[in-house]
Order: C-alpha cells, then sequence, then structure tokens
C-alpha cells in the first residue's frame, strides 16, 4: 500500500468511532468468519490495496495451501448505504455486480460484506500508462456500452420544466469564475441546445445509473480487456439512458496537468461505444433518430455533474468540462 492510501486510511480512523485495521479484523474474526466459511478454513485478512476516503475495507482470503480459493470483501462505513441500486444492477447484470449484503453495526460503523470482484480495476491501467492493443480497449468500450444501455426500462416524462431547469444549471455556472472564455461558452451553447430540444430526451428509456462509474469501480481482464466487475451502485437510480455516458469518456481520452487528452483511437472507439448502444436499443424496437437524444442526454448529465462540483478551485473542473464539450456536435460544426 502506497503512503496516500495509509494517509486515506489513516484519515478514516481519525474520523470515525473505530481504533484501527486491527480492531476491524478483530471484529471480522469474532462476528463474521462463522457466517463467511467454514470453521476449519484457513482464513487470511488483509487490508485492501484501494481504500476510500469514507471507509475502511479489508479483505478474508480462505487459504487452501500456497493458493486461495476464495475470497470476501469486508467494508466498514460513517455512512449507510443505500442498497436498492446495488441489488438491482445484481438483478440485472448477476455475478458481474458483486452482491453487497448488510452485517449489522459495529461502534456506530456500518458493516457491509461482497463476494471479492475478478479482474485489475481499469484506473490501474490509467496510473501505469500502459499502452494497450486497440482491440483491448474497443473490448472494455464494448462491454461498457452494454452495461449502460442493457438496464432500461420504458420512457417516463421528465418532471422538470425546461426553462427553469436550465437556468438553474446555468446559475450554478455563474458562480465559477472561468479562466477562459471560449470554454464558457461551450457551457452557455450546450445549455442552449439541451432546452432546444427537451422534448427528445423524454423519448429515451430509462437506465439504471451508477453515479460514480469512474475507472476505480469497473474491473478488467488484463489480458482480453473484458470487464469482469462494476462496482459501488450506492445511490443508482433509473435516469434517462445517456444521463452518465460522460464516464465513458475515460475510455476515450485521460486529464493531464495541461487539460484533457484524447486518445490517438478516439474516433474509433466511440464508434464503438455508439454502435453498441445502438444495438441495445435497435433490439428493444427504437428508431435510429431516437439516437439524437443521446448527445443532449449525456451533455446534461455532464453539466449536473460538474455543476454540482463548482467549489473546485484546483483548474480540473474547467479542463474536464472543455475536454467533454468540445467534442458535442454543436462545437464541431463551428470550427
Amino acid at each position: 500500500m502506497d503512503h496516500n492510501q495509509e494517509t486515506i486510511m489513516a484519515n478514516f480512523f481519525k474520523e470515525c468511532s473505530l481504533s484501527s485495521p486491527t480492531e476491524c479484523h478483530q471484529f471480522v474474526r469474532d462476528r463474521l468468519l462463522h457466517q463467511l466459511f467454514s470453521p476449519k478454513d484457513d482464513i487470511e485478512i488483509s487490508p485492501l490495496l484501494h481504500q476510500e476516503s469514507m471507509s475502511y475495507t479489508c479483505v478474508a482470503k480462505c487459504k487452501a495451501g500456497d493458493q486461495i480459493s476464495h475470497s470476501v470483501v469486508v467494508q466498514f462505513r460513517c455512512i449507510e448505504l443505500d442498497l436498492y441500486g446495488n441489488h438491482e444492477g445484481s438483478r440485472l447484470h448477476g455475478t458481474m455486480v458483486p452482491l453487497v449484503t448488510f452485517r449489522g453495526s459495529h461502534h456506530g460503523v456500518y458493516v457491509y460484506t461482497s463476494p471479492f470482484a475478478a479482474g485489475k480495476p481499469y484506473v490501474e491501467t490509467l496510473i501505469r500508462g500502459d499502452s494497450l492493443p486497440l482491440e483491448n480497449m474497443l473490448t472494455t468500450v464494448k462491454d461498457l456500452a452494454r452495461i449502460m444501455a442493457q438496464s432500461t426500462n420504458p420512457a417516463i416524462a421528465d418532471i422538470h420544466p425546461p426553462d427553469s431547469y436550465v437556468t438553474q444549471l446555468a446559475s450554478k455556472f455563474d458562480k465559477f469564475d472561468f479562466k477562459s472564455p471560449t470554454t464558457r461558452q461551450r457551457v452557455l451553447r450546450s445549455l442552449s441546445n439541451i432546452r432546444d430540444n427537451w422534448n427528445l430526451l423524454a423519448k429515451l428509456p430509462q437506465a439504471l445509473s451508477p453515479p460514480d462509474l469512474t475507472p476505480f469501480n469497473y474491473h478488467v481482464e488484463p489480458i482480453s480487456g473484458d470487464i469482469t466487475a462494476v462496482l459501488d451502485w450506492n445511490g443508482a437510480t433509473y435516469q434517462p439512458l445517456g444521463r452518465n455516458f460522460h464516464f465513458a469518456e475515460n475510455l476515450f481520452g485521460f486529464m493531464t496537468k495541461q487539460g484533457w487528452q484524447d486518445h490517438p483511437e478516439r474516433t474509433e472507439l466511440e464508434a464503438r461505444f455508439k454502435d453498441e448502444v445502438w444495438d441495445v436499443l435497435r433490439s428493444q424496437g427504437y428508431a435510429k433518430e431516437d439516437l439524437r437524444a443521446l448527445e443532449y442526454s449525456k451533455v446534461l448529465g455532464i453539466l449536473e455533474y460538474y455543476a454540482a462540483r463548482v467549489e473546485w478551485r484546483n483548474g480540473y473542473l474547467e479542463m474536464f468540462l472543455e475536454g467533454y464539450l468540445r467534442h458535442c456536435s454543436w462545437e464541431v460544426d463551428l470550427v
């Protein structure tokens, strides 16, 4: 575990009523092992390499000689999880979404378990800066597109009046000190296009949308690029399809200290994503013209996501907006 992860873990224990990882591991041995494993099993408990700021996570591994036969993830959280999204995601996608189970509380901290997720977090690939084969990248794009598009229900009318809702979003960005007038204009043009095409959004099916589908939260098989698991469905709700498509941008490019950088293969990767989404929608009886609405839904999701983060002062909010919005069809038409 690197220094940054150790700091995150130490800060969690400063803020909660638990004293240390050792106390958590002892709770697992005293209260959970008999529910999860056979009494004769040889169990090893260790911290997960990637820790979150609001939780502590460890792994109980069942050893069979020199091998690990199976493992269970145990997470201690200060804030209670909303398990609806996880259980609905598990129903729709099976074992790709490890089912989370509430195991009670310990000194006011909520305790959950789930099967250990196969594969490696995609973020590890980004951190290492690996140059992946195109076929590998296309496989990951295909899988993510189908995960996003398959969790669908029929369309329902949007309850937000377009003028008031778009005005509300615009007012949030008015509070942000844009360094580039170009990015501000991209935001305003996007809001205008969404307002003018609001009626198209009502045609889209409702999709179960995890609100934090970042590269930390999906695992891939390193050789093939297949997505093996999708984690953190806390707070997932049904929203118009496309509302969280901006998370797919992490497969089309990456952020640097200087700004957003597209992969050289972006055109091919994005085309594969759109083709896979269309393949799912076509099987559900949607027409090709309905795809027009997906761009407006995606951009609305981008603006909603970053409007909630206007307090960022490190420059990244503006760089993300610039990197994402410059690919909108109405921006390309201006070039």
